[in-house]
């Protein structure tokens, strides 16, 4: 800074703030960028958050359902149950068992 003092018609000194402005003016949005990048970022990870739980909450579901059909099915196929329905139809079981060779 002191050279400049001694250029003729100040032209150094003219030329230091043109390029401190510049900086300033690239450090500012430089800033301004980083700050962008960093909001979108953020907001794009709350959004993956958001899905994540939702994805989560359609797993319990989708297991409980699936709990309940294993349930219905083992239910369905108890020789109990397809007996009943077996004498629903008319259906007996036999007395005997006649092999037929």
């Amino acid at each position: 800074m002191k050279t400049a003092i001694w250029v003729r018609h100040n032209r150094y000194v003219k030329t230091i703030k043109r390029h401190r402005i510049n900086w300033i003016f690239v450090l500012v949005l430089s800033i301004i960028l980083i700050s962008f990048i960093y909001l979108t970022l953020s907001v794009k990870n709350i959004q993956i958050g958001y899905q994540i739980s939702e994805a989560l909450e359609l797993q319990k579901e989708l297991i409980e359902t699936n709990h309940a059909l294993k349930l219905e099915w083992s239910q369905l196929t108890s020789p109990r149950v397809l007996s009943r329905k077996a004498r629903v139809f008319g259906l007996v079981p036999p007395q005997e068992i006649i092999k037929i060779k």
